[in-house]
């Protein structure tokens, strides 16, 4: 088994979860949304977890640094 699995897959699921709250909360206070948070996930968590997968994976995979 690869050991940088392990690792990447917990990058991704912290990063998923701060991510997810943080677009939350810009989207009420920045865009005064009135959206609660249950409707907001069921539209943005196929997105947010894209970009998490993107970054994490390039990050620990294919970055040459480290």
């Amino acid at each position: 088994m690869n050991p940088k699995i392990l690792p990447a897959l917990v990058s991704m699921v912290v990063s998923f979860i701060i991510l997810t709250i943080l677009s939350f909360f810009m989207t009420k206070f920045l865009l005064n949304s009135d959206q609660d948070f249950m409707t907001f996930f069921e539209e943005k968590w196929l997105i947010t977890l894209s970009v998490v997968v993107v970054f994490v994976g390039y990050k620990n995979f294919f970055s040459k640094r480290k």
